[in-house]
């Protein structure tokens, strides 16, 4: 699992834990899991992608867990598979929001289902943390207004890449 993976999940559950803070105290005691949403592309040619989400989410599930959970309870997350297809992610989330009453999202593998989706999850006023699209409006968007984001976008990553290349080589070429 490649480091961005690992800190692309810590930043996930970070992000996702701050709601919890200000729960008050007969919530805190209920012992049932927190059930985290993920659709993500686990099958289909790309789903090497969701696959790298889902590894770092288990990591980080299995540390959280095994320091005693989100306020005393343990954090399960549920997948689906969505194949990057973004009227799949749709149903996906839906079912979650609807059918397993999950409390957060984090992921999305791919950008056209993340736009697809953003959304659905605003309108559900779910925290949703976006770990690997890149598109640059998805936390831009008002619809989207509870999405965090934890990785670079694209309007950030061309100029970085391009600086890096520059103070390399003398001349660079872009297909």
């Amino acid at each position: 699992m490649s480091k961005y993976s690992r800190r692309t999940a810590m930043g996930a559950f970070i992000g996702i834990s701050i709601p919890w803070v200000g729960m008050n105290q007969s919530a805190a005691q209920d012992k049932s899991p927190i059930l985290i949403g993920a659709s993500l592309q686990l099958s289909g040619p790309v789903a090497y992608v969701g696959e790298a989400v889902r590894q770092g989410l288990e990591l980080q599930v299995e540390a959280i867990n095994s320091a005693g959970g989100l306020l005393g309870r343990p954090i399960k997350v549920v997948y689906r598979d969505h194949e990057n297809v973004p009227d799949k992610a749709v149903t996906t989330v839906l079912e979650m929001i609807e059918r397993d009453k999950v409390v957060a999202f984090v992921g999305e593998s791919g950008s056209g289902t993340a736009l697809a989706v953003g959304p659905l999850i605003g309108a559900a006023g779910l925290p949703w943390v976006v770990s690997s699209p890149t598109n640059t409006t998805i936390t831009q968007r008002p619809e989207n207004k509870t999405a965090l984001r934890v990785g670079p976008f694209d309007a950030l990553q061309a100029p970085f890449v391009i600086k890096a290349a520059l103070k390399r080589y003398k001349k660079i070429a872009v297909l």
